[in-house]
């Protein structure tokens, strides 16, 4: 519920918001089976609110830990892909 709110709310640009739901899902689930969905959202999040160097340091996380992930494409395709492996 909470990743499906924080996309909601990224589509409707309130990216503040989505930052927040996504952050709260990682207070309550940091290993949960959506962990890979919601870093790259917050990825994508980081880069629509112009936070670009932290989004390289979360793209570079995640492609680290997630190498073969399904979210890899749009992670590398955001403002944090061009210095990301």
């Amino acid at each position: 519920a909470l990743l499906r709110e924080a996309r909601i709310a990224l589509a409707a640009g309130r990216t503040e918001r989505a930052l927040e739901l996504a952050d709260e899902h990682v207070r309550r689930f940091p290993v949960g089976l959506l962990s890979e969905e919601r870093d790259a959202m917050r990825v994508i999040t980081l880069c629509a609110l112009g936070r670009v160097d932290e989004a390289r340091r979360a793209a570079r996380d995640f492609l680290g830990a997630n190498p073969d992930s399904a979210h890899v494409d749009r992670v590398r395709r955001s403002c944090a892909g061009t210095d990301s492996p």
